[in-house]
């Protein structure tokens, strides 16, 4: 077929354009260039400059993990920088924030700063312009199946009552393996449904959105007092202000204790490079790979042991230990470090320090399924 000269200069514009957005959507650089902020600001104190590296980052991506934008937005606080801190509130509302995370009680910093309270009512109009942004992205097919799934888990998973362990694991196993392979199929079809699938938790997501299809208190409501299962509300209720998605992580816990028992890569359902390849397209946080293979070396920092790396065991040594509590995990920093720049995942020295930063300055940083994105 032959193509006129201002058609053919069409098209190379057209193949230019596409060729940029692909690059724009390696998430290997987006999180290099959060690494290389949160270094700036924690480890150098260089907090302009880090501040700048935060900008430059959320502005080459639509989708970006909103806990980054609110470590930002802290820092813009911190640093009283009025114009950055409501950029990183519209980057962090475009992909979900809520004036309902910024009011809980979680997050006593900005409440308190005087720029916070100064901008209450331009946050919220931000908030009001951006939503439709936000819920434009979730895939709503989606979110549908991953809430059924994960609802499905949670009304089979604990004994009935006079039902004896045995007899509970012979009737849950069968359950959660059919679910488990659902969600395969649901990733191998759509990726993997995390914040830039599904969006971050929220209880009111699918109604909000327009669905007909039931939110997780829905299920609760329509299976309470049902003899077929022994359910509690607090099942069905997300902790909103981790600020991500985590509807798969209890599905995938209940797969591998299930199925794997006692072994230490119950959690890991795919090769490193299928979890190498969703982290380049944004589908899932690198901290939540980690937290899938240190799961069961250190299960809620009651672990112990040494990874064996030949066969494929990990530890990141991701999330926030309890205070006092030390690490019974044998591996040195050095090797943690290793498996940590493998998975696009900041040294282990630097968390160290962002956390003692954010201990200090009253900051929230609970981020993430049992903290992993802290």
């Amino acid at each position: 077929m032959q193509h006129s000269t201002p058609m053919r200069l069409l098209l190379s514009v057209i193949l230019l354009c596409n060729g940029l957005w692909l690059h724009a959507q390696d998430y290997f650089k987006y999180h290099e260039g959060i690494i290389t902020a949160e270094e700036q600001i924690f480890v150098k104190q260089q907090y302009d400059e880090g501040l700048k590296t935060y900008a430059d980052v959320f502005k080459k991506y639509d989708f970006v993990f909103a806990h980054d934008c609110v470590m930002a937005m802290q820092i813009a606080l911190y640093r009283n920088n009025e114009k950055l801190f409501l950029l990183f509130t519209t980057k962090a509302m475009q992909n979900g924030l809520t004036m309902k995370h910024l009011d809980s009680r979680t997050m006593t910093y900005f409440q308190t700063h005087p720029i916070y309270n100064k901008c209450k009512d331009s946050i919220a109009s931000i908030y009001k312009r951006n939503r439709p942004h936000y819920l434009k992205r979730i895939d709503t097919v989606a979110l549908g199946k991953m809430t059924q799934l994960f609802c499905n888990d949670q009304l089979e998973k604990n004994p009935l009552p006079n039902e004896g362990f045995t007899a509970s694991d012979k009737r849950y196993k069968p359950q959660i393996i059919a679910t488990t392979e659902q969600l395969k199929a649901l990733i191998a079809e759509r990726g993997y449904p995390s914040d830039r699938l599904i969006g971050i938790d929220d209880q009111n997501l699918l109604h909000e959105l327009g669905t007909t299809r039931m939110t997780p208190l829905d299920y609760y409501k329509k299976y309470k007092g049902d003899q077929c299962c022994n359910i509690r509300e607090s099942q069905f209720e997300f902790d909103e202000h981790t600020i991500s998605s985590s509807m798969i992580m209890p599905l995938i816990i209940h797969y591998g204790h299930m199925t794997n028992g006692e072994d230490r890569l119950q959690c890991v359902m795919y090769s490193d490079s299928f979890y190498l390849q969703q982290i380049k397209r944004g589908y899932i946080h690198p901290k939540d790979v980690a937290f899938l293979y240190e799961w069961s070396m250190n299960n809620g920092g009651s672990g112990a042991g040494t990874p064996n790396l030949e066969r494929g065991e990990k530890f990141f040594d991701i999330g926030i230990r309890r205070q006092g509590a030390q690490r019974q995990v044998n591996i040195t920093d050095e090797t943690i470090n290793k498996l940590r720049v493998a998975f696009h995942i900041a040294p282990i020295e630097n968390d160290r320090m962002k956390f003692e930063f954010v201990k200090k300055n009253g900051m929230y940083i609970g981020f993430g399924w049992w903290t992993c994105r802290s």
